[in-house]
């Protein structure tokens, strides 16, 4: 940052002659405001040094630019409270992680009288040059002068960054091993209206395990509660419509539940060999070999698909229900099935208005794509953040990255998330879903241990 002679200052004092004197905070009048206020400030072109691997796998720094005019400056003219100043300047969005603000430019500032800047070394004003790069790391006092050279309005400027990176998933450990939980096979996770419900068999019993959560905290395991519930297949609990839960029992038959706890028969005819996810305005299930749709869970009809031969005939099937993302008047369904080491992936979109029928098509994997979809067993399936997220455990028993799909279904990318680090060893069974606070729980169900994360740059607005 240069440093400019009081005199050149005073020469532009000495140009906005004529103007009115600077308004203050008893006195809001728009003419009189007009004098010494800072109308416009917009950030210019910023670095931003990012890690890697090189070759050779070592550590690497490379550069980016940020254009800085795309995270506004809001101005607020008046004293507050607590603030050693006369008004406040800040980007509401953070610049990303990384960005440097030691060095920082501005491509426009406008202000109704001349400005300076105080020293961080001297704590003097000094000259505010627009195209210097000047240091931001700690909030900075600028002051605007009035014509007369006696009125006056400071402001503190922010230059706000992310200190983590968005993307990056900090994982916490919720509950210590739990003799309940690692008792229980067949495990299903759901996550709603703060209640994360655990379900599974204890031998031929199928138990409940009900634990409250907060955005910010999980109760500790003397306030769980346990449930026996009676003639239910845990395995195939879906998410229906308006929050309600889908299950079969021994026999087939369709259950549904408002509270996870009290189950009863919907009354359908119909047995399906497997549910499939629920969306906003229909219901998906599978019957030996066939497609079918319902809007309330009683009367279903056939759903055509382009490869019949192939339809799916088992329960070994994991689905979830997303947004169309282009379009919002569609939701589309993903279903992937897991068979003696090979995996089918069906979809269909479904006109959240009724004006078209669409079927399901399988989604062939393609030699010349390289990220399709894995092969996994003991699958769990999830939307998160706009996308289908799966994971589970690899052919061999290890656990299995988490992996996301932005295309429905087309193309799955492990995500460079580390997990938990004791899932990193060892023969694991893991459950997975997610929730309202767009947290991922994971769920080692061979050691009952529990664990939440999430990426840091969804945490943001619940922080």
């Amino acid at each position: 940052m240069r440093l400019y002679p009081l005199v050149t200052l005073l020469l532009g004092f000495l140009m906005t002659f004529g103007q009115l004197a600077c308004f203050n905070d008893d006195d809001i009048d728009t003419t009189l405001a007009s004098d010494c206020i800072i109308t416009n400030l917009t950030l210019g072109t910023l670095n931003r040094y990012l890690l890697t691997k090189n070759a050779a796998g070592e550590d690497s720094t490379y550069r980016v630019t940020v254009t800085g005019s795309i995270y506004p400056m809001s101005i607020d003219h008046f004293k507050r409270p607590g603030y050693n100043c006369d008004g406040r300047i800040w980007n509401r969005d953070s610049l990303p992680y990384g960005t440097d603000i030691t060095k920082v430019t501005f491509s426009a500032i406008n202000a109704t009288g001349g400005y300076m800047i105080r020293s961080m070394t001297t704590g003097q004003d000094t000259a505010f040059v627009s195209t210097d790069s000047t240091d931001f790391s700690l909030p900075r006092m600028v002051t605007v002068f009035g014509a007369d050279n006696v009125s006056q309005r400071s402001y503190e400027v922010c230059v706000l960054v992310h200190k983590q990176e968005g993307d990056s998933m900090n994982w916490q450990r919720v509950a210590q091993p739990n003799k309940l939980l690692s008792s229980m096979t067949n495990l299903r996770a759901v996550a709603q209206n703060g209640i994360l419900t655990l379900y599974g068999l204890q031998g031929t019993e199928t138990k409940a395990v009900r634990i409250p959560y907060t955005a910010k905290t999980v109760a500790p395991q003397t306030e769980w509660t346990t449930k026996t519930l009676t003639n239910l297949l845990p395995q195939t609990i879906q998410h229906g419509q308006d929050g309600k839960l889908l299950a079969l029992n021994a026999d087939h038959q369709i259950l549904s539940s408002t509270d996870g706890l009290a189950w009863t028969a919907l009354g359908s005819s119909l047995t399906p060999t497997a549910l499939l996810a629920g969306g906003e305005t229909c219901l998906q299930a599978l019957n030996d070999g066939e497609f079918l749709s319902s809007a309330d869970g009683l009367a279903w009809t056939t759903v055509a698909n382009d490869e019949p031969a192939l339809a799916p005939k088992t329960d070994s099937i994991v689905s979830v229900c997303v947004p169309a993302g282009n379009n919002d008047g569609q939701e589309v369904f993903v279903a992937v099935e897991q068979r003696k080491g090979r995996v089918n992936v069906w979809r269909r979109t479904v006109d959240v208005k009724g004006g078209e029928e669409y079927p399901w098509i399988r989604i062939p994997a393609a030699e010349t794509n390289q990220y399709n979809c894995p092969t996994l067993r003991d699958a769990s399936i999830f939307r998160y953040d706009g996308a289908t997220w799966m994971t589970g455990l690899t052919q061999d028993g290890q656990p299995a990255p988490l992996y996301a799909s932005h295309d429905n279904g087309r193309t799955w990318i492990p995500k460079k998330i580390k997990l938990p680090v004791p899932f990193a060893l060892g023969t694991y069974q893991v459950v997975a879903t997610n929730d309202e606070h767009h947290f991922i729980w994971y769920i080692n169900a061979t050691s009952g241990e529990i664990w939440r994360g999430r990426h840091f740059r969804l945490g943001w607005k619940d922080n």
